[in-house]
């Protein structure tokens, strides 16, 4: 997996503004996400599709987001944890909500390899630690 920064706003819920086909790379949503209730945040990030739904849930990875609309890019943003054969179909109105997924940790773990690896430890960690 690449090693890539992700955007993450706290509590986001919103719905689907529309139908999801099982081919489409982009999602339109009713609110977009925002990192204080007001300024929209910027791609990338990870959304979870009808989450409450075992047999239908689905996370994307958003490289952009334009307005309400969601760029996936590629299908190969579907339904990254492959849970399903093909990718599912979405109601007009499914909830969709950013939580905490298992790719942002493995991103984050990509991401530390990547500075010890290459050696640019202080610079990252110093506007790491600036930012926390």
């Amino acid at each position: 997996m690449p090693a890539r920064e992700v955007n993450l706003a706290n509590f986001f819920e919103t719905t689907a503004n529309g139908n999801i086909g099982a081919s489409d790379t982009t999602i339109t949503l009713d609110a977009a996400p925002t990192s204080d209730g007001t300024n929209p945040i910027a791609g990338p990030f990870y959304l979870v599709i009808d989450p409450d739904n075992i047999n239908k849930r689905e996370v994307v990875y958003v490289e952009s987001i334009s307005g309400l609309v969601c760029d996936l890019t590629s299908t190969s943003n579907r339904d990254i944890e492959n849970r399903h054969s093909a990718d599912p179909s979405h109601d007009d109105g499914v909830t969709i909500r950013m939580s905490v997924v298992k790719e942002m940790i493995e991103d984050i773990h990509d991401r530390i390899n990547d500075v010890a690896v290459t050696g640019a430890v202080t610079g990252t960690l110093a506007s790491a630690t600036q930012d926390i």
